[in-house]
């Protein structure tokens, strides 16, 4: 009976598929196919107009991150201004500068007198200025300095007219010394500024 019964189930499973399930493989084969080919169509032509656009995407990013970069350094520039015109006053010469650090010196405020110094040396002005103060008791070595190089130095200026140097050279027992000043004027506030010493 096994054998029968086993005979009659590898007959049907060798028998070939019928003719309708054939056409609903090949017509399940051929709409796959066809929805495969229309996605890769779609993504073709999309990857090739991405890559038309692709430069003037770019060049948009790239405005758009310029433009931002424009404004924060712009608020910056205005907030420095702010801050700075607030920590000291303004000088509008060359001349005003070194007087007005002279006035703060005189004053014993080396906080506001380090002030009137370019930005990036201004923390080692006011290191320079304590320690001298805390070695002499006073600041008259830099007043001295100063104060000569104002009322009796020569004025140079560049071309541009936004930086000068007074010079004053003086005999002394070791033969002719030269005292320098040298500032200019801040391109964000306008401001005159020491550079040196």
């Amino acid at each position: 009976m096994k054998s029968m019964t086993e005979n009659t189930e590898n007959k049907e499973q060798s028998k070939p598929q019928s003719s309708f399930e054939q056409k609903s493989t090949r017509g399940f084969t051929k709409r796959v196919l066809k929805k495969e080919t229309v996605v890769f169509i779609a993504v073709l032509i999309f990857l090739v107009l991405m890559g038309f656009s692709a430069g003037k995407i770019e060049s948009w990013i790239n405005n758009w991150r310029a433009d931002r970069y424009e404004r924060v350094m712009q608020k910056y520039i205005e907030e420095a201004k702010m801050q700075h015109a607030a920590e000291r006053s303004e000088t509008k010469t060359p001349e005003e500068a070194i007087e007005l650090f002279v006035v703060a010196l005189k004053a014993g405020d080396i906080e506001k007198a380090s002030k009137y110094y370019v930005a990036g040396k201004q923390k080692t002005v006011f290191d320079d200025l304590k320690n001298e103060l805390s070695k002499y008791g006073d600041l008259h070595l830099r007043l001295e300095y100063f104060t000569e190089v104002l009322t009796k130095g020569t004025k140079k200026c560049n071309e541009q007219g936004d930086k000068c140097t007074f010079e004053y050279a003086h005999a002394t027992t070791e033969g002719t010394t030269t005292e320098s000043v040298s500032v200019e004027r801040n391109s964000s506030s306008g401001f005159w500024e020491v550079m040196l010493p």
